[in-house]
Protein backbone atom coordinates (compact mmCIF):
# COMPACT_ATOMS: atom_id res chain seq x y z
CA UNK A 1 0.00 0.00 0.00
CA UNK A 2 3.33 2.24 0.70
CA UNK A 3 3.25 2.36 -3.25
CA UNK A 4 -0.23 3.87 -3.97
CA UNK A 5 0.44 6.17 -1.33
CA UNK A 6 3.64 7.44 -2.97
CA UNK A 7 2.00 7.06 -6.31
CA UNK A 8 -0.93 9.80 -5.05
CA UNK A 9 1.67 12.21 -3.44
CA UNK A 10 3.39 12.20 -7.17
CA UNK A 11 -0.42 12.89 -8.78
CA UNK A 12 -1.32 15.25 -6.33
CA UNK A 13 2.18 17.31 -7.05
CA UNK A 14 1.55 16.70 -10.47
CA UNK A 15 -1.77 17.74 -10.64
CA UNK A 16 -0.77 21.35 -8.71
CA UNK A 17 0.79 22.68 -11.49
CA UNK A 18 -0.37 20.87 -14.23
CA UNK A 19 2.54 21.39 -16.07
CA UNK A 20 3.81 18.04 -17.18
CA UNK A 21 1.41 15.58 -18.76
CA UNK A 22 3.91 12.81 -19.83
CA UNK A 23 4.89 13.06 -16.03
CA UNK A 24 1.21 12.59 -14.60
CA UNK A 25 -0.13 9.80 -17.00
CA UNK A 26 3.33 7.73 -16.07
CA UNK A 27 2.29 7.93 -12.59
CA UNK A 28 -1.38 7.12 -13.49
CA UNK A 29 0.09 4.21 -15.32
CA UNK A 30 1.85 2.77 -12.23
CA UNK A 31 -1.07 3.38 -10.18
CA UNK A 32 -2.84 1.40 -12.30
CA UNK A 33 -0.72 -1.55 -12.86
CA UNK A 34 -0.21 -1.56 -8.72
CA UNK A 35 -3.72 -1.64 -8.87
CA UNK A 36 -4.57 -4.64 -11.30
CA UNK A 37 -1.93 -6.78 -9.42
CA UNK A 38 -2.30 -6.09 -6.14
CA UNK A 39 -6.24 -5.88 -5.46
CA UNK A 40 -8.06 -8.21 -7.85
CA UNK A 41 -10.87 -8.15 -4.75
CA UNK A 42 -13.04 -5.07 -5.25
CA UNK A 43 -11.33 -4.29 -7.80
CA UNK A 44 -13.75 -2.47 -9.74
CA UNK A 45 -14.80 -0.47 -6.42
CA UNK A 46 -11.51 0.73 -6.00
CA UNK A 47 -10.54 2.19 -9.45
CA UNK A 48 -14.02 4.43 -9.53
CA UNK A 49 -13.08 5.77 -6.27
CA UNK A 50 -9.29 6.61 -7.92
CA UNK A 51 -10.48 7.96 -10.67
CA UNK A 52 -13.07 10.21 -8.72
CA UNK A 53 -10.18 11.30 -6.45
CA UNK A 54 -7.78 11.62 -9.37
CA UNK A 55 -9.99 13.84 -11.53
CA UNK A 56 -10.64 16.05 -8.10
CA UNK A 57 -6.74 16.30 -7.71
CA UNK A 58 -6.25 17.47 -11.87
CA UNK A 59 -9.22 19.89 -11.20
CA UNK A 60 -8.03 21.67 -7.95
CA UNK A 61 -5.02 21.82 -9.40
CA UNK A 62 -6.04 23.71 -12.91
CA UNK A 63 -8.27 26.01 -10.74
CA UNK A 64 -4.99 26.60 -8.36
CA UNK A 65 -2.84 27.55 -12.03
CA UNK A 66 -5.91 29.71 -13.25
CA UNK A 67 -5.77 31.98 -10.31
CA UNK A 68 -1.98 32.91 -10.80
CA UNK A 69 -2.81 34.20 -14.23
CA UNK A 70 -3.78 38.18 -13.55
CA UNK A 71 -4.60 38.77 -17.55
CA UNK A 72 -2.75 42.41 -17.56
CA UNK A 73 -4.06 44.85 -20.30
CA UNK A 74 -2.02 48.08 -20.59
CA UNK A 75 -4.15 50.96 -19.41
CA UNK A 76 -1.68 53.79 -19.75
CA UNK A 77 1.70 55.27 -20.09
CA UNK A 78 2.39 58.39 -18.06
CA UNK A 79 5.72 60.60 -18.31
CA UNK A 80 7.11 63.20 -15.88
CA UNK A 81 7.71 66.48 -18.15
CA UNK A 82 8.95 69.84 -16.78
CA UNK A 83 6.28 71.84 -18.86
CA UNK A 84 3.52 70.29 -18.91
CA UNK A 85 1.67 72.93 -21.80
CA UNK A 86 4.40 72.30 -23.97
CA UNK A 87 4.52 68.59 -23.71
CA UNK A 88 0.57 69.22 -24.59
CA UNK A 89 0.90 70.72 -27.70
CA UNK A 90 3.36 68.04 -28.62
CA UNK A 91 0.96 65.30 -28.53
CA UNK A 92 -1.30 67.47 -30.51
CA UNK A 93 0.26 69.13 -33.10
CA UNK A 94 3.24 66.44 -33.62
CA UNK A 95 1.41 63.03 -32.98
CA UNK A 96 -1.74 64.26 -33.09
CA UNK A 97 -3.15 62.29 -30.48
CA UNK A 98 -6.80 63.85 -28.63
CA UNK A 99 -6.83 64.47 -25.65
CA UNK A 100 -8.79 63.55 -22.87
CA UNK A 101 -10.83 64.73 -19.44
CA UNK A 102 -8.28 64.54 -16.77
CA UNK A 103 -9.89 62.13 -14.32
CA UNK A 104 -7.37 62.51 -11.69
CA UNK A 105 -8.39 66.31 -11.30
CA UNK A 106 -4.64 67.31 -10.58
CA UNK A 107 -3.50 70.06 -11.75
CA UNK A 108 -0.49 70.38 -13.94
CA UNK A 109 -1.33 66.56 -15.38
CA UNK A 110 -3.02 66.25 -18.72
CA UNK A 111 -4.19 62.74 -20.97
CA UNK A 112 -4.11 61.93 -24.21
CA UNK A 113 -5.80 59.11 -25.92
CA UNK A 114 -3.67 56.12 -27.68
CA UNK A 115 -6.57 54.36 -28.96
CA UNK A 116 -8.97 52.30 -27.64
CA UNK A 117 -8.61 51.76 -23.10
CA UNK A 118 -4.88 53.18 -23.57
CA UNK A 119 -3.82 57.00 -22.66
CA UNK A 120 -1.00 58.66 -22.27
CA UNK A 121 -0.78 60.69 -19.10
CA UNK A 122 1.92 63.99 -19.00
CA UNK A 123 2.48 64.71 -15.44
CA UNK A 124 4.10 68.22 -14.22
CA UNK A 125 3.65 68.15 -10.96
CA UNK A 126 7.47 66.51 -9.90
CA UNK A 127 9.51 69.12 -11.31
CA UNK A 128 12.69 67.03 -11.57
CA UNK A 129 14.35 66.49 -14.66
CA UNK A 130 13.90 63.25 -16.36
CA UNK A 131 17.26 61.22 -17.79
CA UNK A 132 16.66 58.57 -20.39
CA UNK A 133 18.08 56.93 -23.35
CA UNK A 134 17.10 55.91 -26.48
CA UNK A 135 16.34 51.86 -24.99
CA UNK A 136 13.63 53.54 -23.01
CA UNK A 137 11.40 55.03 -25.33
CA UNK A 138 7.14 55.30 -26.21
CA UNK A 139 6.43 52.81 -29.18
CA UNK A 140 3.29 53.83 -31.44
CA UNK A 141 2.45 52.32 -34.85
CA UNK A 142 0.45 54.01 -37.69
CA UNK A 143 -0.78 52.87 -41.09
CA UNK A 144 0.33 56.61 -42.28
CA UNK A 145 3.78 55.98 -41.49
CA UNK A 146 5.03 57.90 -44.98
CA UNK A 147 2.87 60.94 -44.06
CA UNK A 148 3.73 60.94 -40.42
CA UNK A 149 7.81 61.02 -41.59
CA UNK A 150 6.74 64.11 -43.91
CA UNK A 151 4.95 65.44 -40.75
CA UNK A 152 8.51 65.24 -39.17
CA UNK A 153 10.41 66.94 -42.34
CA UNK A 154 8.00 69.87 -42.37
CA UNK A 155 7.82 70.52 -38.99
CA UNK A 156 12.62 70.27 -39.01
CA UNK A 157 11.99 67.50 -36.62
CA UNK A 158 14.93 65.39 -36.58
CA UNK A 159 14.18 61.24 -36.98
CA UNK A 160 16.82 58.32 -37.21
CA UNK A 161 16.80 54.87 -37.62
CA UNK A 162 17.82 52.24 -34.15
CA UNK A 163 21.81 53.05 -34.81
CA UNK A 164 21.48 57.29 -34.96
CA UNK A 165 21.62 57.75 -38.76
CA UNK A 166 19.97 61.22 -39.23
CA UNK A 167 16.90 61.06 -41.14
CA UNK A 168 17.09 57.47 -42.17
CA UNK A 169 14.65 55.09 -41.91
CA UNK A 170 15.55 51.45 -40.46
CA UNK A 171 13.86 48.44 -41.98
CA UNK A 172 13.54 45.61 -39.52
CA UNK A 173 14.23 41.77 -40.39
CA UNK A 174 10.39 41.60 -40.37
CA UNK A 175 9.82 44.41 -43.11
CA UNK A 176 8.51 47.30 -40.68
CA UNK A 177 9.78 50.14 -41.50
CA UNK A 178 10.37 52.50 -37.99
CA UNK A 179 12.05 56.31 -36.84
CA UNK A 180 13.52 57.40 -33.34
CA UNK A 181 12.79 60.58 -32.58
CA UNK A 182 12.95 62.62 -29.51
CA UNK A 183 10.27 64.98 -28.38
CA UNK A 184 9.88 66.92 -24.93
CA UNK A 185 11.83 66.67 -22.21
CA UNK A 186 13.99 64.46 -24.43
CA UNK A 187 12.18 61.71 -24.34
CA UNK A 188 12.39 59.31 -27.29
CA UNK A 189 9.73 57.81 -29.38
CA UNK A 190 9.31 54.90 -31.68
CA UNK A 191 7.19 54.97 -34.49
CA UNK A 192 6.60 51.86 -37.01
CA UNK A 193 4.66 51.09 -40.04
CA UNK A 194 2.25 48.42 -40.20
CA UNK A 195 2.29 44.88 -41.50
Amino acid sequence: MHLAADVLDKLKTAGRGCVDTYRVSFYISCLCHYLRIKHHVNRTFKMRRFILLFVAIIISGTLEAQDTSFDFKLDHVALSVTDVDLAARFCVDVLRLKEITNRSKLEDVRWFSMGPDRELHLIGIIKEGVKTNKAVHVALTTSNFDAFVKNLEQRKIPYSDWPGNPQKVNIRADGIKQIFFQGFDDYWFEVNSVK
